[in-house]
């Protein structure tokens, strides 16, 4: 209990949730600061208000032994009384809720304090918002047909436009010697049979969910009878540019082990590939982002400090000392961002996916389990097959339906430069074409 004299007289009550050790069903002995901090960071940041809400009532409860006010003593002989309930209070706006609030499993003894309702039964709902709803629009497919969802229209009528026969596209593929397996098997994998799980309710599910025929010519390019160009990744040569000190460094290190086959093949090959897909082991997702720690790793040296995050600052020699190694610290230290860059300068199109994507069950963990989440493979071929076909052919798959002539309809995009906070951007797209 703290005293107060602002903004008037008053006794604050500051609760802390403290974490201890069990002993024979009692509390034990209290753990350190560091570890109660931990503790409070882990196991609180999932307590919503209504969960706070019963534990402090709970905590005045305790406090009040039972009855209605809280004896506060000043001196020998000398008490006041608190009223052990608080002061509740009403927002004057506020959502109408159709159901009374539900009360917490811990909460429902009526002898416990705070178990009433706090008024946000339907009765009273004081000023209401309003929700407009926007339906989506309708999309245009094959055939002048339309619909409300993408996998239906284009199971159903084909892409919007398509050519009667696909156009047949040059895939390169980059990675691991064993990415390169992968990607062998993965996608005639989920070509063959990509089944959606059934609902729980038994309704089943739409016939565009279930049986997804993503390497037809609906929605896949041919990649044409002969095999993909293949470029491989030295694994070792991998796992020693993203151990490089400096995170920038070893981002741009493994930017060029992939960046680099690509200008290897456009200078000695005179087949053109449509697109690059980027097959990347893990090491360069855990390791090749803004925010990549890799804690426990064992870092090499390179040519620049770890703590080094910009060019250095000398308008003195400006022109005169070449600085160029420096332009490493012009991009922030992301994989994707920075082999994206690289490969539009080189006039080139890209499609990243991850080993753990293509071959999930191929990194398990100790229980035997995926160490990853994936979507069923009915959404993942759906993922890739879709963005292919975006990257690979002249018109998208669908379009807007109910789009007037003479109208331009432009789609606003709003970002945030990673490596300038202080500049925005902003995007405009014409969505009519």
């Amino acid at each position: 209990m703290i005293p107060s004299l602002w903004p008037e007289p008053h006794l604050r009550f500051k609760a802390r949730v403290l974490f201890s050790t069990l002993a024979s069903q009692k509390a034990g002995d209290v753990f350190d600061k560091d570890k109660q901090h931990s503790l409070r960071r882990s196991v609180c940041k999932g307590w919503r208000n209504k969960a706070w809400h019963g534990r402090l009532m709970a905590f005045l409860q305790v406090l009040s032994l039972g009855k209605t006010t809280i004896e506060v003593p000043l001196a020998r002989g000398v008490w006041f009384s608190l009223a052990a309930r608080p002061i509740e209070s009403q927002l004057p706006s506020q959502r109408s809720c159709r159901t009374p609030w539900r009360r917490d499993v811990e909460e429902q003894d009526d002898s416990t304090l705070g178990a009433a309702r706090l008024g946000m039964s339907s009765e009273r709902v004081g000023k209401q918002m309003e929700v407009i709803y926007v339906p989506e629009p309708d999309l245009a497919f094959g055939h002048r047909q339309v619909s409300d969802h993408p996998k239906d229209g284009l199971f159903l009528y084909g892409p919007h436009n398509g050519p009667v026969r696909s156009k047949e596209i040059s895939v390169g593929v980059l990675g691991t010697k064993e990415g390169l397996t992968y990607f062998r098997v993965g996608p005639s994998g989920l070509v063959v049979s990509s089944p959606f799980p059934q609902r729980q309710d038994g309704q089943g599910a739409s016939a565009s969910l279930v049986q997804f025929p993503w390497h037809r010519g609906s929605i896949w390019p041919d990649a044409g009878s002969g095999e993909f160009v293949e470029r491989t990744i030295d694994l070792d040569a991998l796992d020693e540019a993203t151990r490089t000190v400096n995170q920038h460094e070893a981002v741009r290190k493994a930017v060029d082990l992939f960046v680099r086959e690509i200008e290897r093949f456009d200078r000695n090959e005179e087949r053109r590939v449509d697109i690059w897909i980027f097959v990347l082991p893990e090491i360069v997702f855990e390791r090749c982002k803004p925010l990549a720690r890799r804690i426990g790793l064992e870092l090499n040296p390179g040519e620049f400090a770890k703590s080094q995050r910009d060019k250095t600052d000398i308008p003195l020699f400006a022109g005169v000392i070449d600085q160029t190694d420096e332009e490493i610290f012009d991009d922030v230290p992301d994989f994707h961002r920075q082999v994206k860059a690289r490969l539009l300068r080189l006039g080139h199109t890209s499609q990243l996916v991850r080993e753990t994507t293509l071959a999930p069950e191929a990194f398990l963990n100790k229980a035997g389990y995926p160490k990853r989440r994936l979507q069923e493979p009915a959404s993942v071929a759906w993922n890739l097959s879709t963005g292919l076909y975006y990257k690979t052919q002249p018109d998208p798959p669908w379009k807007l339906a109910a789009v007037r002539p003479g109208v331009c309809y432009i789609g606003l995009v709003f970002k945030l430069i990673p490596n300038d906070e202080a500049t925005r951007l902003l995007r405009g797209t014409d969505v009519s074409e």
